[in-house]
Formats: structure tokens, C-alpha cells, sequence
């Protein structure tokens, strides 16, 4: 049994790493900025890791460090201001990892993104050596913090970077749920084509954070979470349609075509303040974004168990209860 700290717990993944390390009896530290833990733990700490000076007593007697808290993907909200991505994925994050090398926890895990690094390689799966630098902030600022993770005096804390790809499962958010609520409406159209994209389940990249958490043989290393199936926008869609057991609408779209609704649709919510369902956020879907999780597997005794179609029934029903 590990003592753990868990940063950004109240999180889409935060929840539910939080359940399956009580489910294995270790002992539970959860930090977010909200101020009550949605866990009921007894030790939970309400901070803001950028503003305010670390208590002694929050890394005290603590193993390992799974640090999640940080600033998602949101380029219409700060597409114009950069400066959070920097100050909350990367400087917040060194904050934290100092302090709790001072306390002398032993393991820090750092969980990145694949957006860490340009995506480089259209015909065969991106790995932990593509090495080109992201060109937005948000990328950016993980590539930044996790440089500076690995530059760290070297003690006897453990630096291990997690790279999950994009992450489905029940209370999902973002282009999926979005997607998601189109089939289940009725007017995402079917579509033929699309490139390469991984995908990871939330249960098994938990999952691989545990398994990381207590492997020997890790540190100082980057890998990547996949669940090494290779989706496209047609097969997801098509999922989507058999876990709402819906035929389709009739409206057949090429992927191209797909990319010029949006953004059509993303000009008319410029000029006329009108959110259409189909802009250009969906239909990055289309793009390529292969991974190889090949690393991790090779470091680890860890294996996938899920695809994106045994959850998608959970995903269905998840999204039907938040709406009532």
C-alpha cells in the first residue's frame, strides 16, 4: 500500500483514478481548487498551486505524486491570451515538483499529452522520439514543462511523463461528447473517410498510471497511452449510430466536405454570433493522430482492455442521465 497525491482530483480522469487506487486500499491525498473532495477522503486539500505558498504538511509522508491538475485545451476561450497555458501546465507544475522533491517523495508523475509534440509522421504511428515542438500554447506549455521536469537536480525522485492520446469513457467532454450528442440528435451525417487517430480508454490509462506509479525501471522516461486500435472519424461515428441503435440521417458527407461545413459554420458564428453543431473543433476528428503506445508496453506487464465501442453504450447513458 502507497501513499498517493492526487492533483486536479475533481477531474474527468482525477475521479476515477482516485476509485481505483481506494479499490486497492492505498492511502489517498486529493488536491483540487474546489473546495470539497468529491471522493468524501478525509485529507483533501483546496489550493491554487499557482497563487498560493505549499503547505509543509501536504507532501509529508507521500510516495507518489500523480499531478493532473492544469489547463485543458480551450482555444476559443484563451486562444488570444497564452499566458495561462504557460503559468498553470508549466509553471505550476515545477512549483510542485520541487516541493515535493524537498519533501522527498519518491516517484512524480506527470501527466502530459500527446499535443506535447508536433504530430510528424502521416503514414505510420508517432512515438516517444518524434521530437518536432508543438505550435500552439497549449502543447507548448506540456513540451516546456516537461523539459523542465527532466532538467530537475537529480535526487532520489523519480520523473516519470505520461503522454495519454485522446481519452474516451463515461462523462467524457470536448469534441467527442459534442459529437456524441449529434448522432444521438439525429444531424451528424454519416462520413466516408477520414485519417488515422488513437484513442485510450479512461479505465485503462488509469490503469497505466497505477501500474507506472509502482514500476521499477521508469524513471526519466516518456510514454505514450494508446489503446492501439486505429479509429477514424467513419468508424466513430458509425459506433456512435450502433450504441443509439440509429441508422443515420440520409446525409452522406466526404471528409472534405465535412471540413468545408465547418468552416462555413465557424464564419457565420464570427459574423453573426451563432453557434452552428458543426464547426471546425468536431472536425479535427478527421485528422490523423496515430500513436504508438509500443514503449509502454515493452516497460510495463500492461495491457489495454477496452475500445472505444465496449464503452460507447456507458458513454450513451452517462450523456442521457446529465440531461434530465
Amino acid at each position: 500500500m502507497a501513499s498517493y497525491l492526487i492533483t486536479g482530483s475533481s477531474g474527468f480522469v482525477g475521479l476515477h483514478l482516485c476509485a481505483q487506487l481506494q479499490a486497492s486500499n492505498n492511502k489517498i491525498a486529493t488536491l483540487s481548487r474546489k473546495r470539497d473532495s468529491p471522493h468524501g477522503g478525509k485529507q483533501h486539500w483546496h489550493i491554487d498551486l499557482l497563487a498560493q505558498t505549499l503547505p509543509i504538511e501536504l507532501l509529508t509522508g507521500v510516495d507518489v505524486v500523480v499531478h493532473l491538475a492544469g489547463l485543458a485545451h480551450q482555444p476559443a476561450t484563451h486562444g488570444n491570451n497564452p499566458q495561462p497555458y504557460f503559468d498553470l501546465n508549466r509553471d505550476a507544475t515545477l512549483k510542485l515538483a520541487k516541493a515535493a522533491s524537498e519533501a522527498n517523495v519518491k516517484k512524480f508523475l506527470f501527466v502530459s499529452s500527446v499535443k506535447a509534440a508536433q504530430y510528424d509522421r502521416a503514414h505510420e504511428p508517432n512515438d516517444e522520439t518524434i521530437s518536432a515542438l508543438p505550435d500552439d500554447a497549449y502543447g507548448l506549455s506540456k513540451r516546456q514543462a516537461e523539459q523542465a521536469l527532466l532538467q530537475l537536480p537529480a535526487k532520489d525522485m523519480e520523473i516519470v511523463i505520461v503522454r495519454p492520446s485522446l481519452i474516451y469513457g463515461a462523462g467524457v467532454k470536448g469534441n467527442l461528447h459534442n459529437m456524441l450528442r449529434g448522432v444521438g440528435a439525429g444531424w451528424f451525417p454519416i462520413i466516408s473517410g477520414g485519417g488515422v487517430r488513437s484513442m485510450v480508454s479512461l479505465h485503462d490509462l488509469c490503469a497505466a498510471l497505477v501500474a507506472l506509479s509502482t514500476a521499477d525501471g521508469v524513471a526519466n522516461e516518456i510514454f505514450i497511452v494508446t489503446d492501439g486500435e486505429r479509429y477514424t472519424i467513419e468508424r466513430i461515428a458509425t459506433a456512435m449510430r450502433a450504441a443509439y441503435a440509429k441508422r443515420g440521417n440520409g446525409l452522406r458527407l466526404r471528409v472534405q466536405d465535412l471540413r468545408r461545413v465547418a468552416a462555413l459554420n465557424n464564419a457565420v458564428k464570427r459574423r453573426l454570433g451563432v453557434a452552428l453543431p458543426i464547426n471546425t473543433v468536431i472536425a479535427k476528428l478527421c485528422d490523423s493522430e496515430w500513436y504508438s503506445s509500443a514503449h509502454l508496453r515493452q516497460a510495463l506487464d500492461w495491457r489495454p482492455r477496452q475500445t472505444l465501442e465496449d464503452q460507447l453504450p456507458a458513454m450513451v447513458r452517462n450523456l442521457s442521465v446529465s440531461r434530465e
